[in-house]
């Protein structure tokens, strides 16, 4: 089930990837890059729950608890990869980077990683409702 849930995280980051291209290039220019990342953020967060939810099988069975894991999992490798990518790969700094998650300014990757935690879990109960 790990390896079931790495592939389906990686997946999401692909996913937010191209957003993240598709908006720096598209919605950037018209409405500026904090209305971006703002719009950005609900767009990311169907794509997180859609890609859960597409995944959902891969998670059957799997307890409260390890539901919770994963989700810790892909909230840890998402903020991993946001301050990897971000330093190494794009030249952002440190202090850039964490000024994403600063919810008092308008930023809203923190609740995007809150998403991202709560994701496996909330697929599973949609799922238990659904049936």
């Amino acid at each position: 089930m790990v390896a079931r849930a790495l592939l389906t995280w990686v997946l999401m980051i692909g996913a937010e990837i191209v957003h993240g291209v598709l908006r720096t290039i598209y919605l950037v220019p018209v409405v500026g890059a904090h209305r971006a990342g703002q719009i950005g953020f609900f767009i990311g967060s169907a794509l997180v729950l859609g890609i859960a939810w597409l995944t959902r099988r891969w998670r059957d069975g799997a307890s409260t608890r390890m539901l919770f894991w994963i989700g810790v999992l892909w909230a840890a490798l998402t903020v991993a990869f946001e301050f990897l990518f971000g330093y190494y790969m794009i030249g952002y700094s440190i202090a850039y980077i964490a000024g994403d998650f600063n919810l008092f300014a308008g930023r809203l990757m923190l609740p995007g990683v809150l998403l991202m935690l709560l994701a496996p879990y909330l697929v599973a109960r949609l799922t238990a409702r659904a049936a």
